[in-house]
């Protein structure tokens, strides 16, 4: 039975992880076409997952890296932060821009 929970924690993990790595990519395409950014690659990828605690709740932070051109000739990295499934921090340049 124990095989069996670890088994379906992990799918569920896996499903989830790719869930949110989905979400990510569609908002940094988005927010590169608002910013007159070109969004290079086509996805976001993962970087780091630790947990942490927001509000007293243990949650998992995600952080995706994805690359963006300003100019067409210049590739710029891009980092997302997610917590649980909420954008928490958009940094790209230096800047820290919350989500």
């Amino acid at each position: 039975m124990l095989g069996i929970a670890a088994v379906i924690a992990m799918a569920y993990f896996i499903y989830k992880n790719l869930r949110v790595r989905e979400f990510v990519t569609r908002y940094a395409r988005d927010y590169c076409r608002d910013r007159d950014l070109q969004f290079l690659d086509g996805t976001a990828s993962i970087t780091a997952i630790s947990p942490t605690q927001l509000q007293g709740k243990l949650m998992l932070q995600r952080t995706y890296r994805f690359e963006y051109t300003d100019n067409g000739a210049n590739r710029r990295n891009g980092v997302i932060i997610v917590i649980g499934d909420t954008i928490q921090h958009v940094i790209v340049d230096h800047d820290i821009l919350s989500g």
